[in-house]
């Protein structure tokens, strides 16, 4: 059970990493222009929404099983 999570976990992180290091390196680039940039931001935003959801999805079932 605990692989499954932790196969989860950074299954999210590769995600938001690889949106993180897209938007950077077009920064990086010099690139200013929002039009380039919104949908990279946009991508990065969602990562990490989802890397939060799944995040509070495995908490609510592994907190309580350490405090029992």
């Amino acid at each position: 059970m605990k692989d499954g999570y932790a196969g989860e976990i950074e299954s999210q992180q590769i995600k938001v990493t690889a949106a993180l290091e897209e938007l950077v390196g077009k920064v990086i680039e010099g690139c200013r222009e929002e039009v380039t940039l919104q949908p990279l931001t946009s991508a990065l935003s969602s990562a990490i929404d989802l890397y939060n959801t799944q995040m509070r999805a495995i908490r609510s079932v592994l907190v309580p099983k350490l405090h029992s």
